[in-house]
């Protein structure tokens, strides 16, 4: 059996409440579309103070996204 490594891309943020959502759906958009590997998008957040991370509500089925602070 051929097991693919996963790719793990981490994005720090801090009060990215503005650009965050587009962000993570541009990078989703790029790895979905070029990447046959498994991959994950983790956000790294340093104690935001505004909606930064509001943004996983939506959810994606294609890969993965989560977040941590």
């Amino acid at each position: 059996m051929d097991k693919k490594s996963l790719l793990s891309i981490i994005v720090p943020t801090y009060n990215e409440e503005r650009i965050i959502s587009a962000s993570i759906e541009k990078l989703h958009g790029f790895l979905s579309s070029h990447l046959d590997c498994p991959w994950e998008i983790v956000v790294a957040d340093n104690g935001s103070r505004d909606g930064t991370l509001s943004w996983p509500s939506a959810g994606k089925s294609a890969g993965r996204a989560g977040c941590a602070s």
